[in-house]
């Protein structure tokens, strides 16, 4: 992209990255990366997931698996000629239920030793991302719409937490954080806070202790459409960032209304920061002493410290 985009009227000197979801964990992973020192003016992480861990052991188990589940080496070679839907087909035999289940992200970057050294927790404590400017953050729901028609009852809370790896005891933290949830929605919390809400918020504070310009934010408004109604799920703030909210299928997930303002707000924090590298004077960077942090709802806000109650929880 560097040594091509001006061909293309871009500037190689300004080259801002994005992702969502997983896309927004290859961003860390990107950002971290040695080879990459010096290539981006700026990263955007949206909802941003990691495989945890992500160190080379845990990838060569991974690719066992693979092979073990696919019949398939897990090689470029084996897999370069194979057609979207194939790879497809392939990462669904990865991840069946079993004894033996790999990741939710198993392909997915991982340390390979050399172009990704460390894994990226461990990359980007140490310094890794260096100061290149970092947008990022979360919906209020992400995962909860996906449980809110799958009675929970309160007495398989407790296996359910152990399945995703946390104690008993966090469920009573969960229900501090969390007062109004019940079980299916204290569930669908969890899983949100663990894989994606959790890991944004502990990069946002790892970057404002090294001074790292940072800008965090919450995407809480809430969709009108019957399916997602109240929720403000996994990948809903997508349209907003790019002012697309006319787009094909935006309406069966958001509603019929979905507020052109806010679209308008989002859209033009976003521009800011791909050309300035920084969202506008309305959105003050991360700090640990203010925790600063803007609320993408109808009527947007900058709020101090929202994340108090989870703190504890999302920083061990």
């Amino acid at each position: 992209m560097r040594d091509n985009i001006a061909a293309f009227g871009g500037d190689p000197a300004k080259a801002t990255v994005a992702g969502q979801s997983a896309g927004g964990g290859a961003v860390w992973t990107l950002m971290a990366a040695p080879s990459a020192k010096g290539l981006l003016r700026a990263d955007i992480s949206a909802s941003g997931a990691v495989s945890q861990p992500n160190d080379r052991a845990t990838a060569m188990a991974l690719t066992e698996l693979f092979t073990k589940r696919t019949g398939l080496p897990a090689t470029a070679a084996a897999l370069k000629d194979l057609s979207g839907n194939q790879i497809q087909d392939l990462e669904d035999k990865l991840r069946e239920i079993g004894p033996d289940s790999g990741s939710a992200l198993a392909l997915a970057p991982f340390a390979d030793g050399s172009t990704i050294p460390l894994a990226t927790p461990e990359l980007l404590k140490s310094g890794g991302a260096t100061d290149v400017p970092l947008l990022l953050g979360f919906t209020r729901d992400e995962f909860n719409a996906m449980t809110q028609d799958q009675p929970v009852a309160d007495a398989a809370l407790p296996a359910a937490f152990a399945a995703m790896g946390l104690p008993p005891s966090d469920i009573a933290a969960f229900r501090t954080a969390y007062p109004t949830d019940n079980a299916a929605q204290l569930l669908g919390q969890a899983q949100s806070d663990l894989l994606l809400r959790a890991p944004s918020f502990k990069l946002a504070e790892d970057r404002a202790n090294r001074d790292q310009p940072t800008w965090l934010y919450e995407f809480t408004w809430a969709s009108d459409a019957p399916r997602f109604k109240g929720a403000s799920f996994h990948r809903l703030d997508v349209p907003f960032a790019f002012d697309c909210l006319e787009a094909p299928g935006v309406t069966a997930v958001a509603g019929d209304n979905p507020p052109q303002s806010l679209a308008d707000a989002v859209h033009e924090s976003w521009v800011s920061f791909i050309t300035n590298g920084d969202p506008g004077n309305a959105w003050p960077r991360y700090t640990t002493e203010q925790r600063q942090t803007m609320i993408w709802s109808e009527s947007p806000r900058v709020q101090a410290d929202p994340f108090a109650a989870q703190r504890a929880l999302w920083l061990r």
